[in-house]
């Protein structure tokens, strides 16, 4: 859940969700009123840039398991496959949504035609050499707090 430090206002919603063996699904959603809005810039780009490329690469790096299921008896988490990559999908109209993919650095790989409309695949692959990019995440200029298991940031 992504909200607003000031107004504690729930601004949109992000997660990495399961997918596949190795590969998480990104979904995101934000208000409207967050959209461009001239007190508020690249709410997008600042909350999913930091869900991919912090959290996310910190998933590759520590070779964290996804995809996992829950055996209560054991009480704890088993099986599944290591964080190599995430899809994410967007409408063929949805521009906004497209540049914040390609920023991000996911490529496009495929069209879908699903629900009526047309969309475009795009994808994330993590790699031992890639740098973590930098995000100016100031305080100053972003009052946007995520919330990534559990802990405020």
């Amino acid at each position: 859940m992504v909200t607003d430090k000031e107004t504690d206002i729930a601004v949109g919603y992000e997660v990495i969700g399961n997918n596949a063996d190795n590969m998480g699904e990104l979904a995101y959603l934000f208000n409207k009123n967050y959209h461009r809005s001239h007190t508020i810039q690249d709410v997008g780009y600042e909350n999913v840039g930091a869900l991919c490329l912090v959290y996310g690469e910190s998933l590759f790096r520590e070779k964290q398991k996804i995809n996992q299921t829950y055996n209560s008896e054991e009480n704890q988490f088993e099986g599944g496959s290591e964080f190599l990559k995430f899809q994410a999908t967007t409408r063929d109209d949805n521009f906004a949504s497209k540049r914040l993919l390609e920023k991000i650095g996911c490529r496009y790989i495929e069209d879908n035609f699903k629900f009526g409309h047309n969309r475009h695949i795009f994808e994330k692959i993590y790699t031992a050499n890639e740098a973590v990019q930098e995000l100016d995440n100031s305080s100053d200029n972003y009052p946007m707090t995520l919330d990534l298991m559990g802990e405020e940031g």
